[in-house]
């Protein structure tokens, strides 16, 4: 599981997750890569963005609704972008995947997709130093609505550029086809698809 929705969804509303299932036990793998469910011994995981892997089974949970994000002072020291176009004299966060390819600033201008060329200062591989990043003034990040807004609500963080959103990625829980499943796992399962459209329509 992603460590953005481990922490700012999930682990929260675990505790009435065990009010009502108190005779189960969870191990949480908190991982921002895919991880390899048959080599870990995994029942289940949570992928943000396209599942590609064959042989794997999707049940899709929602979308992930991302924006791009700035801190005060880094608006003061910058100003806030408000155009595509304004993006040339500003800095972002750098992001590298697990395949070492560095994430693109992906932008949905109208219902056309656009990469913007942004940029940066530093470079990290994991999502609680990048958002860490963005809260130290250095750069403009994007991230999940429902794992960075309440940065904005403390203050910590502005929303900018928000005629340009980037692309919705699918939600899913993925797991083995024809395994069986212990009833548990079923249970957690339904549990995450019910309480990610909860959030998700709290903050729609």
């Amino acid at each position: 599981m992603p460590s953005l929705v481990a922490k700012s969804m999930v682990i929260p509303e675990l505790p009435n997750f065990f009010a009502n299932n108190p005779d189960i036990q969870l191990d949480l793998s908190i991982a921002d890569q895919h991880p390899d469910l048959i080599e870990e011994g995994l029942d289940c995981a949570v992928r943000v963005g396209p599942v590609s892997e064959l042989g794997l089974v999707a049940k899709t949970v929602g979308t992930y609704k991302t924006l791009t994000y700035a801190s005060p002072d880094y608006i003061r020291a910058h100003g806030e972008p408000f155009t595509l176009a304004d993006l040339s004299d500003h800095i972002g966060v750098s992001y590298a995947m697990k395949s070492g390819r560095i994430r693109g600033w992906e932008f949905l201008d109208g219902n056309e997709i656009r990469t913007v060329p942004l940029k940066s200062a530093i470079l990290v591989n994991d999502a609680d130093t990048y958002v860490a990043c963005g809260l130290a003034d250095l750069g403009l990040i994007q991230g999940g609505t429902f794992t960075l807004d309440a940065h904005v609500r403390s203050g910590r963080l502005n929303k900018v550029l928000r005629d340009y959103p980037s692309n919705p990625r699918p939600v899913s829980v993925v797991f083995m086809p024809n395994r069986t499943r212990p009833r548990r796992v079923d249970i957690f399962i339904d549990w995450l698809v019910d309480l990610y459209s909860t959030q998700m329509a709290e903050q729609s």
